[in-house]
Parts: C-alpha cells; structure tokens; sequence
C-alpha cells in the first residue's frame, strides 16, 4: 500500500482470498492507517481493483462504518495502478534470474 506517510508491507495471504481474509487485513493493516491519516487531518482515499473479496457487501459496510473513502476504479486500469509497476518488477528480475539459472545449468553439464 501506498500513503502519504510512506508504505506499508506487503501482507502475504494463504490459500485464496475471501471477505472474511480481506477483513481481517483491513483491520489489521489498513484501518490503522486510515485512523492516523485522519488523525493528521489527510484524507484518506483507499484504492482496490475489481476482485470478488473486495466489493463483498461486508467489505464495504465495514468502509463505511469507518468513514473511509474508497476511490472507484475501473476493472482495466493497470497502468494507474502501483502494484501492476511491481509485478513487472518481478516478473523482469524472474525472467533475468531464470536466463542466468539456465547459463549455469548449462555450462556445468558441459563441463562434466
């Protein structure tokens, strides 16, 4: 997540996500945050994509009832969305990681 104050940690999720997950996240991680935002008279605009967990009619009580913002964001917008930049980080560094795996893979069985 991305904030004014600075990010957050990514939160590693097991098995799949569902609203009861989402929730606890969100009060374990973002809400938090959405208090000190508050706090520090900033408002808050939290911005999620089109996954089933996060549009759960519980989810958005739970915004509500927390006095959240919540920014709408069309389903096909990557190139606006920060955690699209980082997949394809990754998926870059991977791909570069695997090339030189696959180097070395190769020159100790011609060695052998």
């Amino acid at each position: 997540m991305f904030a004014i104050f600075g990010r957050c940690n990514l939160v590693r999720i097991s098995g799949t996500l569902n609203q009861f997950k989402y929730i606890d996240i969100l009060r374990q991680y973002i809400l938090p945050l959405t208090s000190a935002h508050q706090a520090a008279n900033f408002r808050f605009i939290y911005q999620h994509d089109g996954c089933g967990p996060h549009h759960a009619k519980r989810v958005l009580e739970l915004w509500h009832s927390n006095g959240a913002n919540v920014l709408t964001w069309s389903a096909q917008s990557p190139d606006l969305s920060p955690i699209e930049n980082v997949w394809g980080i990754m998926k870059r560094r991977l791909r570069i990681q695997l090339h030189i795996l696959i180097l070395l893979m190769n020159s100790t069985n011609n060695s052998a």
